[in-house]
Parts: structure tokens; C-alpha cells; sequence
């Protein structure tokens, strides 16, 4: 698409963040003084989506609920408004910008107001530039790319959601070429939204095992998926209905895990969740042992991945808590596995 208007003014729209970034670039102590003057912040969501930085977020398609949990985060942002116990850090209402490429339109409406009804209160909706299908839109053409960054500085856009990446750039996710590009008009955006935050969501190779599998190696298509991200969250599905597992890894933060409950009334027409976070550092509060002692109901020696299925935990949790349990004599380990005593 061409652009129409002086030389320069089209260099402007298609170069937006150029003002950013000044050559030659200013000494260290210039620039991390800036930095640490400035009020971005390490979070914009703490543990969950970290300020100025590009936000991996992957699952299987349609089973880890990963775009909902996504615009789940950008009620919360977009409105200023805290999400339990996930600090926010921002005192004023963030505008995003959300390109959604897959869904038919009426059921993600619906399932936005279910939302709204299940928390008991509305997101701030014009906060939210919502582009739905918008197939022509691409990070790898220099137009569109251009007019995205061009659209962030011009409302001040604190945030830019991708979903699917592979659908947005029209790339082979093995592309490493194409990827390249892509990435690089992301990071682009990052810097145009001044300490804002990029999200972009992608799925898994088929047949992935969460259970044995890295949560990094399990993204599909080539490395650069994974060596772009300063944040990773990692939805997969849990082993009960409405539970979904989320693995978080960072450059500003240690791994986390966490059990996120989604309760899903149809009959109401209300979604709402709750989070659970498994703190590996510490030991297992009393209230979850004890759930955990009752989900065994005998003395049935069980392997580490039933009990993580019983318990409905991720791989390191379950030896976090069978660890936990078998010092405390509550479990007894075997040639096959624990068994409670």
C-alpha cells in the first residue's frame, strides 16, 4: 500500500520508533541513568508480564485456553485494575492494541462479556484497538509493519498482542529468514510502545508431552520462537476440566509454576478463574498437603506422573511435593515410585 504525503512524511510512518533510538547511541552512564530514572518499572503484571519486554506465550491450540488467559491480563491492564495476587504495577489505564487472526467474531464477543459478568465488572473497552481477521495486516510487510508501530506512538499504545504470531508475519515457522523479520518488527514495537509490552502467542509441535518435554523445546517451528522471548508463558492443559498448567520463564525472574482454574458457567453466562502458585523454594503449606494426602486413597504404589495427575501438578511440583511428603513420613519411596505409609 503506498503512501501518500511529503518524502518525509512517509519515511516518518514507516520508520516510527527512528526518534527512539539516536546515532551514534549515548554513553552507558547517560543511558543507565535514564533508565533508572525512568518510571517503567519490572512489571506490568508481576510474575506474569514483565515491563519493556517481548512476552512468548505458547500451548496446544484450543485446549490451554491460552488466548483467553491472554485477554484475561488486558482486562486487568487496560482498566488499571489489580489481579489478585498478581501486583499491578501502573497507576493509570493502558491502551493495546489486540490483532486476533483466528475465531469467528460472535463467540469471542460473548465469551468477553462472560468474562465481564463473571468478575463482576467491565473492562475499559475503548482501551482496547481490536483488529479481528484482519488477514492483510502483516509484520513482514514493511507497510503494515510501518502503519503498527506508526499507530502505537500516535494513540500511546502501552501494548501490542499478537495472536497467532505465524498467522500475523504469513511466514513457514521454519522460515528462519522471514521469522528474523517478523521478530524484528516486534522488537520494533516494543521500543515504540516506551516501556510498554509485546505479546505474541504460538502453538505446540503435535504430540508434545508437557509432562516430559522442556517447555521451550515443546514450541513449534524454529529456535528463534523460543531465543526472542524475554518472557515465557508456557499454557498447558491441566488434568481436570477448567485446570490449565502455567509454566513462566524469564530474563528478569526465576521459573514459576502455577495451577490456573478456569470455572466456566454456561448456564449463567459467567467465566471467571482463580491462580494458584506452587512456590518451589519454600515447603508446601499444610492446607495442600493435606489435599494431597487425601487424593491418595490407598496404599497403591504410585509412579511420580500418576501422582502428578491425582494432584493435577506439573512434573516439578509433584517432586517438590513427594519430596516434601516422603520427609515428613507421609509417603514412602519404592523401587517404582511413593506409596503413602
Amino acid at each position: 500500500m503506498a503512501f501518500i504525503g511529503r518524502p518525509e512524511e512517509c519515511l516518518a510512518e514507516r520508520n516510527p520508533v527512528s526518534s527512539f533510538s539516536p546515532w551514534p547511541p549515548p554513553t552507558f552512564d547517560t543511558w543507565a541513568e535514564d533508565a533508572k530514572s525512568s518510571d517503567r518499572g519490572t512489571w506490568i503484571l508481576e510474575k506474569l508480564l514483565p515491563a519493556d519486554g517481548i512476552t512468548l506465550v505458547s500451548g496446544p491450540p484450543k485446549t490451554s485456553k491460552k488466548t483467553l488467559a491472554v485477554f484475561e491480563m488486558i482486562r486487568h491492564i487496560v482498566s488499571a485494575r489489580s489481579m489478585g495476587q498478581f501486583g499491578y504495577v501502573p497507576s493509570e489505564e493502558f491502551k493495546t492494541l489486540f490483532l486476533e487472526y483466528e475465531g469467528p467474531a460472535l463467540p469471542f464477543a460473548q465469551t468477553i462479556d462472560w468474562m465481564d459478568k463473571g468478575s463482576g465488572w467491565e473492562f475499559s473497552r475503548n482501551n482496547v484497538f481490536f483488529a479481528h481477521r484482519y488477514s492483510h495486516v502483516l509484520l513482514t510487510d514493511p507497510d503494515w509493519a510501518g502503519k503498527i508501530q506508526a499507530l502505537i506512538q500516535k494513540e500511546g499504545l502501552k501494548g501490542l498482542v499478537v495472536d497467532t504470531f505465524t498467522r500475523a508475519a504469513m511466514a513457514h515457522e521454519n522460515d528462519a529468514i522471514a521469522l528474523s523479520e517478523a521478530f524484528r518488527v516486534l522488537d520494533q514495537c516494543r521500543t515504540a510502545t516506551d516501556g510498554g509490552f509485546v505479546i505474541y502467542i504460538h502453538h505446540l509441535r503435535k504430540n508434545s508431552d508437557p509432562w516430559e518435554e522442556d517447555i521451550d523445546v515443546a514450541v513449534r517451528g524454529n529456535t528463534a520462537f523460543s531465543g526472542a522471548y524475554d518472557h515465557h508463558l508456557a499454557f498447558r492443559p491441566g488434568y481436570r476440566s477448567g485446570s490449565v498448567h502455567l509454566y513462566t520463564r524469564s530474563k528478569v525472574d526465576e521459573d514459576r509454576f502455577f495451577r490456573w482454574q478456569w470455572r466456566i458457567d454456561d448456564k449463567h453466562g459467567e467465566i471467571a478463574f482463580e491462580v494458584v502458585e506452587f512456590e518451589l523454594a519454600n515447603p508446601p503449606s499444610a492446607g495442600l498437603v493435606q489435599e494431597c494426602t487425601e487424593a491418595i486413597e490407598d496404599t497403591t504404589v504410585h509412579t511420580l506422573r500418576q501422582l502428578g495427575e491425582l494432584w493435577d501438578v506439573p512434573r516439578a511440583v509433584a517432586a517438590w511435593l513427594a519430596g516434601h511428603m516422603t520427609a515428613a513420613g507421609i509417603l514412602e519411596k519404592t523401587a517404582r515410585g511413593f506409596r503413602r505409609v
